[in-house]
């Protein structure tokens, strides 16, 4: 059932396997799709469905039949997926591979438990009643590659070079029949602030006055120290603060991240960043970690909590109209970035 294909003069289609599509895959096919009225939805669950049923068939030969967990009603996502033993295996049936990069929805990557831990890309060609392995990305390169690249909020899908993913079927047969799923960290993403836009007194409706954040309904557990800084302050300084929530996994533990933002010369900002515990909390758990890091990740500057810190804080940075950075809040298997733009 499943051969190589013939050599021709493209590279990547000498190393493709081939998997065969049956008439019964079909025929399931069509009972998904057809009851879909939008041309284009339907289109996509019926490759879908293909591929999934195609793949499906190809695992339960190479490796076990008896840890496959079918699930053909994923066919109507915008990604299939199926289950195979502990792992989540993604599906991205496209009809042809007409460039060099492949497309995946923006909102995966905003509800990271819904992440597969490998995906797919399957060529479906339904008059060859056939499909192609173009190869396979594990969660982990495919996070670490966007962690890199800084896609943008306004961006609706991500487009993943096709070089990034391996072309070698038997490497995800042999993940997928030897190792373990490896947990990765929650990674939630927030638009990016416009510190400019600060200065002309507007500002993002997550971003709070410490006004309205010192109040009983939030019990912020700011220290002494913080709030008499706050009075002192000179005029043109700007103080915002932000609710951040660690998610249900966390036991709902929300901080908040404070950041004041100074006017300097030549057109530049300088930039404090703190953060502190909300509720009866007086001090922040241990492990914490503040990051600060640059557009293409890289870490300039980490601090982490330890058992008796009310709050913590990064050294003071300068930066220029324009600049942008992240600022990024983690603790055990979640980390929450907050973008920012001088």
């Amino acid at each position: 059932m499943f051969t190589n294909q013939n050599p021709t003069k493209d590279l990547k289609f000498t190393v493709s396997e081939v998997i065969t599509l049956e008439c019964e895959d079909f025929e399931q096919a069509m009972v998904l799709s057809n009851p879909i009225i939008e041309e284009e939805k339907q289109w996509q669950t019926y490759l879908n469905a293909l591929a999934l049923l195609g793949l499906e068939r190809w695992f339960t030969e190479r490796l076990s039949p008896g840890k496959i967990h079918h699930n053909l009603d994923s066919s109507q996502e915008e990604i299939g997926h199926f289950q195979f033993g502990k792992f989540k295996i993604g599906i991205i049936a496209v009809e042809h591979v007409l460039n060099e990069f492949i497309s995946f929805p923006q909102e995966i990557f905003l509800k990271p438990k819904h992440l597969a831990d490998f995906y797919i890309v399957a060529e479906v060609m339904e008059e060859e009643e056939e499909m192609l392995f173009r190869g396979s990305i594990s969660q982990e390169k495919l996070l670490r590659f966007t962690d890199n690249y800084r896609f943008k909020s306004s961006e609706i899908d991500y487009l993943i070079p096709l070089d990034e993913f391996d072309i070698e079927p038997n490497h995800l047969l042999f993940y997928c029949n030897f190792l373990q799923p490896n947990i990765q960290p929650n990674i939630l993403r927030n638009n990016c602030a416009k510190i400019s836009d600060w200065f002309q007194n507007i500002f993002e409706s997550a971003w709070q006055p410490l006004e309205a954040l010192v109040s009983p309904e939030l019990n912020l557990a700011l220290g002494t120290r913080c709030v008499s800084e706050e009075i002192s302050c000179v005029s043109e300084e700007i103080k915002r603060g932000k609710l951040i929530n660690l998610g249900m996994q966390l036991n709902s533990r929300r901080f908040i991240m404070l950041v004041t933002v100074t006017p300097e010369p030549d057109e530049k900002r300088r930039i404090l960043v703190q953060l502190h515990p909300t509720g009866k909390d007086e001090y922040l758990p241990p492990s914490v970690q503040l990051t600060l890091q640059s557009k293409a990740g890289k870490i300039f500057q980490e601090v982490t909590s330890r058992s008796h810190d009310n709050y913590i804080q990064l050294y003071p940075f300068k930066g220029k109209s324009g600049k942008k950075f992240t600022i990024e809040v983690s603790w055990n298997d979640t980390r929450i970035r907050e973008e920012f733009e001088i």
